[in-house]
């Protein structure tokens, strides 16, 4: 299961936080596919899917959703599942809701 970083009743951009185990469920909000990133450690995994996911348990996320649709991609609301690379939670999408 994924962890996500969670303020336990701290206040706003506070440095006391905890892990919490997440569930690896989620609902897309929006995606966009990036054509160009000059940086370096993500210049050669260019075309890619970057998307912002509502998990399940709460926080709104950045993520990259893998093996999205090539014609007109995934709609809003869709159910993606989570995934790994290199220990790094990912999202593939699923299911619309």
């Amino acid at each position: 299961m994924p962890t996500t970083a969670r303020a336990s009743s701290a206040p706003l951009l506070s440095e006391h936080v905890t892990r919490e185990t997440a569930s690896g469920r989620a609902t897309l909000s929006t995606w966009s596919v990036v054509h160009r990133n000059d940086l370096p450690p993500f210049a050669a995994r260019t075309p890619c899917t970057a998307a912002v996911v509502d998990l399940a348990e709460g926080p709104r996320t950045m993520t990259e959703l893998v093996d999205a649709e090539a014609a007109g991609g995934p709609p809003p609301g869709t159910e993606p599942e989570v995934t790994f690379r290199a220990d790094l939670p990912l999202f593939r999408s699923v299911r619309r809701v």
